[in-house]
């Protein structure tokens, strides 16, 4: 009888330890950020009035500006994956991934 009851003690110790286990590997797999976070979990501080729409809920976000002057963007979407890349904005209003192609103020 014993051994049964130990069984059963290992099988429920298991199942817990299997449900804290996922829960804590899922726990930072966050896909859909919140319209007030960008993908790198900085606080938007920027008015939305400022942001620059590309496409439908797909956003450039002014983030600052670098040594040189240059101006640089995230992108942001509260229903869309947006990659992780910084923009900048060029002398011709476009935007790129390219430093130096940037637009800066030295």
């Amino acid at each position: 009888m014993l051994m049964f009851e130990n069984h059963i003690c290992l099988k429920l110790i298991s199942r817990i330890f299997f449900i804290f286990f996922v829960t804590f590997i899922s726990s930072g797999c966050s896909i859909i950020s919140k319209n007030e976070k960008i993908t790198s979990g900085e606080n938007i501080a920027v008015p939305k009035s400022k942001w620059i729409k590309l496409d439908n809920d797909v956003y450039l976000i002014p983030k600052g500006q670098t040594k040189e002057g240059c101006q640089y963007y995230t992108t942001h979407s509260s229903k869309k994956l947006v990659p992780a890349v910084i923009y900048y904005q060029t002398s011709d209003s476009k935007f790129t991934i390219n430093k130096n192609k940037a637009l800066c103020k030295k």
